[in-house]
Order: structure tokens, then sequence, then C-alpha cells
């Protein structure tokens, strides 16, 4: 089995996070799955303990089982990736094969910040996997990446879930909640479609909020009866959300391939996002999802007015996207990634 040939590098799978989620994903591939977690929340004294035992155990592994060949490493940006690069150097002394997944939206401003630096450490791996097509270029064409594949992010497949009635048209947003992730546009917007234009909808809000500005900004608005803060969701309580919203958006400013843009759209959402990342190579402009672009908010309002007025284009948009999502259900990306896998383990590139 080809699960013991390899040891995969990343934050504990129980936190809360896309890496983390893609992590579990995996990990139901295999049996047995050999993970090492390097991250985990708490204090700063907490995390430094954790990475060192992270460290330790990983040089204890490469060690003593001769059966890993490939360490598969999970990272972002800025200091997901500055973790990492100790995990690189270790795999790198037992001459294993090294896999570099980079996650995220904020890559390319990392790269900015030393170009030469992180260029050197991507190219110390045997294969970078990329998101999209988009990034995989920028790999190649500005780090200097001879070997890169693409390997979108897997989904499960959508539940049956019975929808409840509901009064109000039920936007659902799934994310981060960051400036970078356009949640406060969107708050802006709903507020002012709600006050000025009357349109009867309702916005729910799934995601970390560290900053305490959402809740400001709904106090501020007074939208305490229109919007519904969720908090981190996972399990059956996202895939409800799902399938009861009516329209889906995340209007990021930077992004990787975000997972729940890909849920969304397997249970026949219409989506309104914007055209940054990987996002435009999965999304083409009203057929399967509505593009906007990010922070401009007269256009995400017209955009919601469009899909609010017409159930007829909600439900083509949303079939299309049910068709796209098929791609990224997750025995689909496991045959790729057991033929990525394989290769390396053949010592040939892809």
């Amino acid at each position: 089995m080809i699960s013991k040939n390899v040891l995969t590098i990343g934050p504990h799978i129980n936190e809360k996070g896309g890496i983390s989620q893609v992590i579990k994903t995996y990990s139901s591939f295999f049996s047995p799955f050999h993970i090492i977690s390097t991250s985990k929340k708490g204090n700063t004294c907490l995390k430094v303990i954790f990475l060192t035992f992270a460290i330790i155990k990983c040089a204890t592994i490469l060690t003593f089982n001769p059966n890993i060949k490939i360490v598969h490493i999970h990272t972002a940006s800025d200091n997901s990736f500055k973790r990492k690069t100790i995990f690189i150097a270790i795999a790198k002394f037992f001459r294993k094969k090294i896999i570099l997944h980079i996650h995220g939206g904020n890559f390319k401003n990392f790269y900015s910040t030393n170009p030469k630096r992180i260029s050197y450490i991507l190219q110390k791996a045997d294969l970078i996997i990329a998101l999209s097509n988009g990034w995989k270029q920028f790999f190649i064409s500005n780090c200097h990446c001879k070997n890169v594949a693409v390997l979108n992010n897997p989904i499960e497949k959508p539940h049956d879930i019975k929808c409840q009635p509901h009064k109000k048209t039920t936007i659902l947003f799934l994310g981060k909640v960051s400036k970078e992730k356009g949640i406060y546009d969107l708050i802006e917007v709903v507020n002012v479609l709600i006050k000025e234009n009357k349109l009867n909808i309702s916005l729910q809000i799934c995601g970390n909020d560290d900053n305490n500005i959402l809740s400001k900004l709904i106090n501020k608005y007074n939208l305490k009866n229109d919007v519904e803060v969720e908090g981190w969701v996972e399990g059956f309580k996202k895939s409800s959300l799902l399938a009861n919203a009516d329209i889906f958006i995340l209007p990021s400013y930077i992004e990787g391939l975000p997972i729940c843009i890909l849920e969304a759209m397997s249970y026949k959402k219409p989506i309104i996002t914007t055209p940054v990342g990987g996002i435009p190579e999965i999304i083409t402009h009203d057929k399967n999802g509505i593009l906007v672009p990010p922070g401009d908010k007269n256009a995400l309002a017209k955009a919601i007015i469009t899909l609010y007025s017409d159930p007829d284009k909600c439900q083509l948009i949303g079939n299309a996207g049910y068709e796209t999502s098929k791609a990224f259900w997750s025995d689909n990306i496991k045959k790729e990634l057991f033929k990525i896998y394989e290769t390396l383990l053949n010592n040939d590139t892809l």
C-alpha cells in the first residue's frame, strides 16, 4: 500500500482552516495515514513546544522508518512557510522525495518580500503542488520551479438534505472573517439592499472572527435581525447551511482555490465571487457563477439584485455549478493524488 511510503506534514487535522480540511480528507484516503502536525492553537510558548516535538518526531520517523520515501508538506505563506523550511531541510538531509503543497492566496505578496530566498527554498522540493494553472505558471515563471503539478482541492459529495422553508432570500458566506475575504464589503452592500432597495434578504456568516470588526459593523448598521453569525461550522451543520442557502457569496480580494465555493457549487447554489487566484479557472461569468471585481460594491449589489429577482437564472447557474463541482469530488482527487505519489516513487517527473 502506497500510504506506508508517505509522511504528511501540516497543521493539525482538527484545526479550523482550509489546509486542515484538505489533510483531513486525505486521511480518509489512506490506512495507515502517517502525519506530523506542526502547529496548534495556543500561546507562543505552547506553539514553540509543539513545533519542537514535531521536529524531533519527524527526524525520529525518518531515522527508524525506512518505508517513508515521500514527505508531503502542506504550507501557506508567512509563518506557515517559515516553519515548513525546517521540515524541508530534515527531509532533504534524509534524502526523501519532497512534495511542497502550497495553499492560500497570499503567496505572491509573501514571495515579493524575499523572492531570492523563497525561490531557493521552493527549488529544494522535488515537486510543487499548486491549486490552479494560474498558480502553476507563477511558480514556474517567477520562482523558476521545474516540476509543478496542479491538484484540485477535494470536496465531499453533497448530502441529501431536506431544505427548510424560509421567508427571506438567504445569502451564505463561508470563510475567514477578514478584509481579504471581502466580508466587510458584503455587510455594507447588504445594509444598502435591505434599507434602500427593500430587498427581503438575510445574511448568514460562517467563519472565524478574531477582531470583532464584524460585530461592530452589524451594530453600526442595526442588522441584528438580518445577519446571523454562525462562527466556525463543519460537518452536517455546514452541509445543512449550504443546502438551505439561496445564494452563496465570497467577494475575496485574494484566493488560492477556495473549497467553500466548490462545496456551494456541489449543492447547486448560484455563486457570486471575484476573479482572483484560481477562481476564474472554475467560474465562467454568467454560466456557472457571477464574477464581480474585488472591492466593487456597486457590482456586488447588482449581482445580488440580479439573482434575487430571477429564480430561473439562479437554477441555471446552480445546475451548471453542480456539473463543475463533480471534478473536485474526493474520489476523483484521490486517484490524482495516488498517481502523483506513484510517479515520484518511480523517480519520474510529472
